[in-house]
């Protein structure tokens, strides 16, 4: 390059202006040349167009990944040239974000299962400063939907490091990804915060200086040109032969990237896209991290026929008085229509025991009263796994008589829960759920051995059984089942010997929410016939699920949730979760009761009151109607737990009316806003 950047041309430059070069670089033996207005270093640019994209050793995607190099401008994506880079400031919350977990930061959780745990608290706090300033800022941008996109996965990706057990290369993953996550909603955020209305600004004498974010390639002058004049890293990619007449202060050598960022996995990731780098690409990126938090549905084995039109047949009466009549506790209610007989206990009723967590009553009703007719039935035929559950069903453990076979059941979960949530927690999980019967047989293994000693035959099969099942509940990625481990069976830290009423009742609710989730999870993707071929449900359904409960969780049924959300008897908070329910349930095809099809600001103490029992007996029937079934419905502690803190308000209403409740989604629906559409 110093015969063609002469000293005398160098001298010419006094002013860098969008198109000159304040250093340049040949790059692809001399084919092409690299400028930069505004940066002192060029980066080589990945130029072929046939490249596999895959993540690399350092779970990173190479000089292919826009949060670690720069990449060609995207118009679909303006905001990818704004991610921060990492400063030499050992003070920035920031750094974390450019950390790679090792196993000197994650612990074993020491059970019957090897290899499971989580990151160290205080490293888990660390990750979750920069996230929850960044999640705060993303509040102020609800009118940017793929802001909340971003900020919706962040705060999975965030719950499930801090909530979920996984093995140490799977919980690497995850924390690299929540740092993409984390860098790309920054970017987006500075995007929307400063270069959408700088670039709106009338253009100054003189360029500011270039930010500290990674910049972009391109081929265009234009973008070159408007990147410049907003204080954006740009790099100007041109064809060589016109290097006679480019103003280059001074030349360099293209900087290339270091071995370890390419360095190949062992064993190495597959290609997730191949090809130009396109807006296809980088969503290729996106829809692997989504993939990564996207449980799977263990109800996804069928396949739903034609007859698609119930959900439940909406009720006649128009009025409200009329309509809520129907769950009045004097109410003459006629004798559901069963047309299969329940075999042992019906599972439309409650089970009487004390130790069994107490219903939400209008659930309670609306479970009593689903209509069983068979003409209600979307489809005569019935997947196997369709009246089995993806946990315990807790109706079942306490209708077991014998008290030592019943303890034996909680002894054996307690044990084991850890590796029977994490079977669904695996994204490549092939979980499935279990008959009930199937249930209690694999709890009760320790009672039964010890009451058939003399069979070993039988003692012998149950315990293969049980090994089994475990195998096959881990994701196998170091992850190794300790058939010896003696590891004691505990409940919030007490022993099972100490256990009291109240600790098994907690069990039991936890089961019941747990089983509600997974539920909700399959009806809505068998109604809407979502992802047939994969059985997940689109990210978005999975927001519009998750915003169902108080921890945006499915896997998580945190203790201090009871009595909170859909079970709260406050009743703006759960005025808040049943108009979420209802905005999942809207989508589904069929009639529906009027008070769920109404968009109102303001909700008073009659209108949740209907609004509740309307979503019950449209839940609990339509359930009914595609699964053959009684479905496990949500329910209440007797005792109330602290700790939680319910998320606020989108908008806080300044003046609120006595006993009236406001949809603060619905009054931002009716901004000025809108989608924000990216230039």
């Amino acid at each position: 390059m110093t015969a063609i950047f002469t000293l005398e041309y160098l001298k010419k430059i006094t002013e860098i202006k969008a198109f000159d070069g304040l250093c340049g670089a040949l790059v692809d033996n001399g084919k092409w040349i690299v400028t930069s207005p505004n940066m002192k270093r060029i980066f080589y640019p990945p130029l072929s167009g046939d490249r596999p994209l895959y993540l690399r050793k350092s779970l990173r995607y190479g000089d292919d990944d826009p949060i670690q190099w720069p990449q060609s401008f995207i118009p679909d994506a303006p905001h990818l040239p704004c991610i921060p880079i990492r400063k030499n400031d050992a003070e920035d919350p920031m750094r974390i974000l450019w950390w790679m977990p090792t196993e000197a930061e994650f612990l074993e959780e020491g059970s019957v299962v090897q290899g499971l745990g989580r990151l160290m608290s205080n490293t888990v706090t660390l990750l979750a400063k920069p996230c929850r300033s960044l999640l705060e800022r993303a509040e102020k941008q609800k009118s940017d939907d793929f802001t909340q996109v971003l900020a919706n996965l962040l705060k999975s990706f965030l719950d499930r490091i801090s909530f979920l057990p996984a093995s140490f290369r799977t919980t690497q993953r995850l924390t690299r990804e929540l740092q993409r996550l984390a860098l790309e909603l920054c970017g987006r955020l500075t995007f929307l915060e400063i270069v959408l209305p700088r670039s709106k600004e009338p253009p100054t004498k003189s360029a500011p200086e270039a930010a500290k974010v990674i910049g972009a390639f391109t081929t265009s002058l234009t973008v070159c040109k408007d990147l410049f004049r907003i204080g954006i890293p740009v790099y100007l990619i041109q064809p060589s032969e016109g290097v006679a007449s480019m103003r280059i202060r001074e030349c360099v050598t293209a900087y290339s990237p270091p071995p370890n960022a390419l360095e190949d996995a062992e064993p190495p990731y597959l290609s997730i896209y191949r090809g130009l780098p396109t807006k296809e690409k980088y969503a290729a990126i996106l829809r692997a991290t989504i993939h990564l938090v996207t449980y799977p549905n263990p109800f996804n084995n069928f396949s739903v026929g034609r007859r698609v039109e119930p959900p439940p047949p909406s009720s006649s009466k128009l009025n409200r008085q009329a309509r809520s009549a129907q769950y009045s506790p004097y109410a003459k209610h006629k004798a559901p229509n069963i047309v299969h007989a329940p075999q042992g206990r019906d599972k439309f009723e409650d089970p009487d025991h004390e130790i069994y967590p107490p219903p939400i009553p209008a659930w309670r009703s609306a479970l009593h009263n689903v209509n069983r007719a068979v003409e209600n039935l979307v489809n005569s035929e019935q997947s196997i796994t369709d009246s089995n559950y993806a946990f315990p069903d807790p109706a079942s453990i306490v209708s077991i008589e014998n008290p030592e076979r019943r303890k034996a059941c909680f002894e054996t979960w307690l044990k084991y829960r850890t590796a029977l949530i994490h079977r669904f927690n695996s994204p490549s999980s092939n979980a499935r759920p279990m008959a009930s019967k199937a249930w209690r047989i694999l709890l009760s293994i320790n009672y039964l051995e010890n009451t058939n000693a003399r069979n070993d035959t039988r003692s012998a099969q149950r315990r293969q059984l049980l090994q089994d099942f475990l195998a096959n509940a881990i994701d196998g990625e170091s992850v190794e089942l300790n058939s010896d481990a003696t590891a004691p069976a505990t409940w919030q830290g007490k022993p099972i010997t100490s256990l009291q009423n109240a600790d098994y009742e907690e069990i039991l609710w936890e089961l019941a929410e747990l089983n509600f989730r997974q539920e909700l999870i399959a009806l809505d993707a068998r109604v809407l016939q979502l992802s047939k071929d994969t059985g997940r449900p689109l990210s978005s359904r999975m927001d519009m699920i998750c915003a169902c409960f108080p921890s945006g969780q499915v896997l998580v049924a945190a203790l201090h949730e009871a009595n909170h959300g859909l079970a709260s008897l406050n009743r703006d908070e759960q005025c808040r979760y049943l108009l979420a329910m209802r905005s999942l349930m809207k989508t589904w095809p069929g009639k529906k009761p009027a008070i769920m099809e109404l968009d109102q600001l303001r909700w008073r103490d009659p209108d949740i009151d209907e609004l509740e029992m309307e979503i019950a007996r449209y839940y609990t029937q339509a359930f009914f109607n595609y699964f053959k079934r009684a479905p496990v419905i949500p329910r209440r502690l007797s005792h109330n737990v602290p700790g939680m803190v319910v998320p606020p308000h989108i908008l806080k209403h300044l003046n609120p009316a006595p006993m009236v409740f406001y949809d603060m989604d619905y009054l931002y629906t009716l901004t000025d806003f809108g989608p924000l559409q990216m230039p």
